[in-house]
């Protein structure tokens, strides 16, 4: 079999006899498609062209009602001593299969593994004489399946079968995605292989029905159930196995690493006040390939959150309730939990079945309690702290996640952006970002957009709080309970009273602690050390957050916790009746999951003291205006921490610049337009500004912002000789900020 030009070319390749009795013997050749007698060749006798004259051609196949490959073929012949003679038995040759087969009907894959579909052309594609040909192969699902239910995923949604290539093996890889962790241990699905509708050099080979690949996804979530890393307070750390330790050490530290799916996160530590023996998680970089997102407060007075670096489509999911909670998944179905507490983090890792055997760090490993460093060393356990472990998950600056310049990370490249192919279409089929299983969320999470590079850059000097790894970071020795006054006159008495009492009066801790079998004890033995190490309850709401965090990933993932009955609610709508985040901070009430706050506090948590003014900044390289119609509308201001309320605003306030000097013409008080809690933006009134200036003077113009419409932050004053008044007609504005 060949193709001449763009058609087939068959030929049914016989011996024929080489007795000399034989040599006037006549041949006659059938041929049949999928079984049905399509053509039968006149006899002919024994010749040097005989193969020739078995020929079956491609529009021959197209007559007899065949229009796409996918086909069976095959030929036979019989002889006879005369033309009209009784011809011979049929020998027949084996049926041929032409089209494109499936090398894989049944794949069977894990949760968070890999596994691949393959399939091979058996015969050549057809292709015009002058360019290359390349065939399409799409991939469609029969039926879309629960998100939250076992289903895979792909690495593409089609491929491409090169003319010069058409004898080579085509793949697509698939994987598990991670349902809930009470569905079912298997689940099966099937896909469909198709052709494109249309293929302009070879008609026959499109719109060809490949076949069915049944996928059989499994899945063992009982390795990770109830599994949950986290890096809290002065940090105090507790494994994925499960093992509490102290790590009080300066520095940037990798917390968590999963090198086959490219993903880490580090953790940046600075003293939790000054002069401080302890410290505290000041900020967070999360990185999948080049993709790095961080939230830190180590340097400068305001939270900065945003993506460093991007590199193709989004692959970090961050979402965030209030200013204080963040929620991030990764393309494993990792997730992260971020809550802030004043100037520090208290972070939460969930591991999913993609981290069993692969995930290494600060965090430790899922089935094992050993104590692994970045050197392959294994360090003896001690609850006050492993400065040797500790210290062999310190960055070095070439793979600092907090640095300016990020280099050295390789890319996720396509393996990790796996895809839905739910078209039915023939045409292209575009690989769509997978949908992941969305657990019911105790609270309600606003998504932040796609990756951009939105993260400012640090103006001081870099890895300031670093300790040299030769130096070794500092060891803090911490002993369990003494009987002792403690700072400030705290006994364990009175701070084991406080805390108990703490955790008494969460009604969402007690539902935890009552229904989820939510551990309590090590929260609670944290908050009081806190209390002994600081000699305050600075950090003791972190306690009951830290149970709540573990307990509401429970019943999100965990359909049992949702299933309500005819006289009571799921656990999982208690708890949201009740939950409100961080208590509300003190500082209010919680009513159905909602804070009321106090007067003069503001935000979802009523953590924000509105007599406090914000900070506002901005990075002076940027233009400070956005000029999209030729004026300056609005001022884009950073900072924070802003709340979304009603009075929220901005005065700007207008120069008239002689002599070096400044005087103040005019304030214009104006609603700000809340962007997020670290981001505001002024609009400038113009109309108003033109009744007090004219052209051909100098102005200047401050800014300054209030939470609450009375306690106002410092004003940030404009470059005048970048500045000009509002026109009367349409100009360009452009404000900057000084340049230091």
């Amino acid at each position: 079999m060949e193709t001449e030009g763009n058609e087939f070319k068959f030929v049914c390749n016989f011996v024929a006899s080489t007795k000399p009795a034989h040599n006037d013997i006549w041949y006659t050749v059938t041929w049949y498609v999928n079984n049905k007698l399509i053509k039968t060749v006149d006899p002919f006798q024994k010749s040097a062209d005989m193969q020739t004259k078995t020929l079956l051609i491609g529009t021959e196949i197209k007559a007899a009602g065949i229009k796409t490959v996918g086909f069976q073929i095959r030929c036979g012949y019989t002889v006879s001593k005369t033309v009209d003679s009784t011809p011979s038995p049929v020998t027949d040759s084996s049926n041929r299969f032409i089209g494109i087969e499936i090398l894989t009907p049944t794949v069977y894959v894990k949760d968070g593994e890999d596994a691949i579909i393959t399939v091979r052309a058996t015969a050549p594609i057809g292709c015009f004489d002058a360019l290359p040909c390349e065939l399409e192969v799409n991939l469609l699902k029969v039926k879309d399946n629960d998100d939250c239910a076992l289903s895979p995923s792909f690495s593409r949604c089609g491929f491409k079968i090169k003319g010069t290539k058409w004898h080579a093996n085509y793949s697509i890889t698939l994987r598990g995605s991670l349902p809930g962790l009470n569905a079912n241990p298997v689940a099966v699905t099937f896909v469909h292989l198709k052709t494109v509708e249309d293929y302009f050099p070879q008609q026959i080979w499109g719109n060809q029905t490949i076949g069915t690949v049944k996928v059989v996804v499994s899945q063992d979530t009982t390795p990770i159930k109830g599994k949950e890393c986290h890096a809290v307070c002065d940090p105090h750390i507790k494994t994925f196995f499960g093992t509490p330790y102290e790590h009080h050490y300066k520095g940037v530290f990798t917390l968590y690493e999963n090198k086959a799916w490219k993903q880490e996160i580090q953790i940046q530590t600075k003293p939790c006040g000054p002069g401080s023996r302890v410290t505290c998680v000041c900020g967070i970089a999360i990185r999948v390939g080049r993709e790095v997102y961080r939230r830190e407060h180590c340097s400068d007075k305001f939270w900065k959150s945003g993506y460093a670096q991007c590199d193709g489509p989004t692959r970090i999911d961050v979402r965030q309730h209030s200013a204080t909670q963040h929620k991030i998944r990764l393309p494993s179905s990792t997730t992260i939990k971020l809550v802030t507490t004043g100037s520090f983090l208290n972070v939460y890792v969930n591991p999913s079945v993609a981290d069993k055997d692969r995930a290494q760090g600060l965090c430790g490993q899922i089935t094992t309690n050993t104590f692994i460093g970045r050197d392959k060393e294994v360090s003896n356990y001690q609850w006050s702290g492993m400065p040797r472990f500790s210290e062999s998950w310190g960055v070095e600056s070439t793979i600092d996640l907090f640095s300016d310049k990020i280099e050295n990370l390789l890319g996720a490249k396509g393996n990790l952006f796996l895809c839905k192919c739910d078209e039915t279409k023939l045409t292209q089929i575009v690989c769509k970002s997978s949908q992941k299983c969305e657990p019911k969320d105790i609270y309600d999470y606003t998504s932040i957009k796609g990756c951009e590079t939105t993260y400012i850059a640090k103006r001081s000097v870099r890895n300031r709080y670093r300790v040299p790894r030769s130096a070794g970071p500092e060891h803090v020795h911490i002993s369990k309970r003494q009987a002792a006054v403690w700072r400030n006159g705290w006994t364990e008495r009175s701070a084991t009273d406080y805390c108990t009492s703490l955790f008494q009066n969460s009604s969402a801790v007690q539902i935890c602690n009552n229904s989820v079998g939510t551990d309590i004890q090590g929260p609670l033995d944290n908050c009081v050390l806190d209390i002994k190490l600081l000699g305050d309850t600075s950090f003791a709401l972190v306690a009951v957050e830290t149970v709540k965090t573990s307990c509401f990933h429970e019943v999100s993932y965990d359909t049992s916790y949702q299933q309500s009955t005819t006289n009571q609610s799921s656990i999982f709508d208690q708890i949201k009746e009740v939950a409100c985040p961080a208590e509300c901070s003190h500082h209010g009430t919680c009513n159905k999951g909602v804070c009321t706050c106090d007067e003069g506090y503001g935000g979802l948590d009523c953590s924000v003291s509105l007599n406090t003014p914000p900070t506002i900044v901005y990075e002076y390289e940027n233009n400070l205006c956005n000029s999209t119609n030729g004026t300056c509308k609005e001022v884009n201001l950073l900072g924070g921490e802003f709340v979304n309320s009603t009075t929220l605003c901005c005065i700007i306030k207008i120069y008239l610049t002689r002599d070096g000097r400044l005087f103040l013409i005019i304030e214009i008080r104006v609603k700000a337009i809340f962007v997020n809690s670290g981001e505001i933006v002024c609009p400038r009134d113009l109309n108003k500004e033109r009744g007090y200036t004219r052209p051909g003077l100098n102005y200047s113009y401050g800014v300054c912002v209030s939470n609450n419409g009375k306690v106002f932050s410092k004003e940030i004053l404009f470059d005048h000789r970048n500045t000009t008044v509002p026109p009367t007609t349409t100009t360009t504005t452009t404000t900057r900020l000084p340049r230091k």
